[in-house]
């Protein structure tokens, strides 16, 4: 239980590392699917299947609780 609560946690960490560095992610990697793992990021890619593919690989252990984001170059307006 103790090491699903630190994965959780970890991953928020990601998410949020992910949402602060939004900026230069998306100048680096536009229009792609990133990977963040240990607020770093380990891949990334255009067709999300293949970077999943990778990762599984890559990361057999971690797999699942690498936090994964689209990186968009366009602009999203809410409607409420």
């Amino acid at each position: 239980m103790e090491t699903a609560v630190k994965e959780l946690e970890a991953f928020e960490e990601d998410v949020n590392w992910i949402n602060k560095n939004y900026d230069m992610l998306k100048s680096k990697y536009p229009d792609q699917y990133v990977a963040v793992l240990g607020q770093q990021v380990v891949g990334y890619d255009s067709d999300l299947e293949v970077l999943m593919r990778r990762l599984k690989e890559n990361y057999p252990i971690q797999s699942r609780s690498i936090a994964i984001k689209y990186i968009t170059t366009k602009k999203v307006e809410l409607i409420l």
